[in-house]
């Protein structure tokens, strides 16, 4: 069960890793300041989230069923966020309003899963902030292509 635990939090520190350096890294390919402020930003918000997680005490996980996570992307999806030659910015800006959903909803079910208190409050406002990361991203996306 702990094993279990631990992959999960392992699986989301490598996942909200790749995730800053994917938005660090398009933060300089675009060319409107903003869009590059709103990227940093949502880099930086990754990054704390990478720090939150790598804090967590797996102890804290109410008894888990692993049968109960078999549509958790973090488990099903060990893949990370990362884009070697960002050639198609609208290709990149796709899969990280696709991975920000998937972690919204991953984030909701482990906050069923963990006592009340500061680590559920955390990774509730994790998830709401990967929801507000998808919205900045679909704008982003709306106006990178108004630019083209």
């Amino acid at each position: 069960m702990d094993e279990f635990a631990r992959e999960i939090f392992r699986v989301a520190i490598i996942k909200e890793n790749a995730a800053y350096k994917l938005y660090t890294d398009l933060s300089f390919k675009v060319k409107s300041h903003e869009a590059r402020y709103l990227l940093s930003r949502i880099a930086k918000d990754e990054l704390m989230h990478k720090e939150i997680f790598s804090k967590m005490d797996v102890l804290l996980l109410k008894k888990l069923n692993p049968e109960e996570f078999t549509n958790l992307s973090l488990i099903k999806n060990k893949s990370v966020m990362s884009v070697v030659d960002i050639n198609d910015i609208n290709e990149v800006l796709d899969f990280a309003i696709k991975e920000e959903q998937k972690a919204f909803d991953d984030y909701n079910i482990l906050v069923k899963h963990l006592p009340f208190g500061k680590a559920r409050d955390a990774v509730k406002e994790i998830a709401i902030q990967e929801a507000r990361h998808k919205t900045i991203l679909q704008k982003i996306k709306l106006e990178f292509n108004d630019d083209s």
